[in-house]
């Protein structure tokens, strides 16, 4: 590709474009202090236009929050204070602090949300997480995980648990397992009972996950 016809350019001051051709640093805007030391590694047609915001590499990536990072991928976006995503293709992190790993069509939208990677997930609650196929964390606290099937798994509420693992779990460590009980006429499964011998003591200690219907 004739790097002539895609120029590197950098807007604003102190701005810095490692290489590669048709990337941008700061706000085109005129005004070359409002978005300086913003910092595009190489690739092509990526963009960083906020102040101290960073695009590693990659094809297309957006980092338009102040300090905000892209580390490559395709096509990511990163538009709040701080966000970050990592690679991977169409994801974005909206959120404040807000981060996505990777993977494919993933939004980190709520304040300090997480998704390390997957396809199709939401954290759209403050501090939730989702991760795996169609996780839907909508609400603040709540930690979703769904497993391949394509379908969506959210959340209900607040501050929740939840798995989808249609063939259900098991933790084998040595020292504790854990057995699904307490199953409902519908077919959701509403606890898990860790068991095991722990210094000559029985021990059982619950959680009380809400599982998906099926298992």
């Amino acid at each position: 590709m004739d790097g002539s016809l895609h120029p590197n350019i950098v807007h604003d001051n102190y701005g810095t474009v490692g290489g590669g051709s048709g990337n941008e640093t700061g706000s085109n805007d005129g005004d070359a202090t409002n978005a300086g030391h913003a910092t595009v590694g190489g690739g092509y047609a990526n963009e960083a236009s906020a102040s101290v915001s960073t695009v590693g590499g990659g094809w297309g990536n957006r980092a338009s929050g102040e300090r905000a990072t892209v580390s490559g991928g395709w096509n990511n976006r990163a538009i709040n204070h701080a966000a970050t995503v990592a690679g991977g293709r169409d994801n974005e992190a909206s959120g404040w602090l807000a981060t996505v790993g990777g993977g494919q069509d993933n939004a980190a939208s709520g304040s300090v949300a997480t998704i390390p990677g997957g396809q199709g997930n939401r954290a759209q609650g403050d501090h939730s997480f989702a991760a795996g196929r169609r996780a839907k964390a909508n609400w603040g606290g709540s930690w979703v995980w769904a497993d391949s099937n394509d379908a969506d798994f959210a959340d209900t509420g607040p501050n929740q648990f939840l798995i989808r693992a249609t063939r259900g779990g098991h933790r084998n460590d040595g020292s504790e397992d854990y057995s699904r009980r307490s199953r409902h006429g519908s077919g959701q499964w509403n606890e898990l009972a860790f068991r095991g011998e722990r210094h000559g003591a029985r021990v059982q200690p619950r959680l009380q996950p809400r599982l998906h219907p099926g298992l």
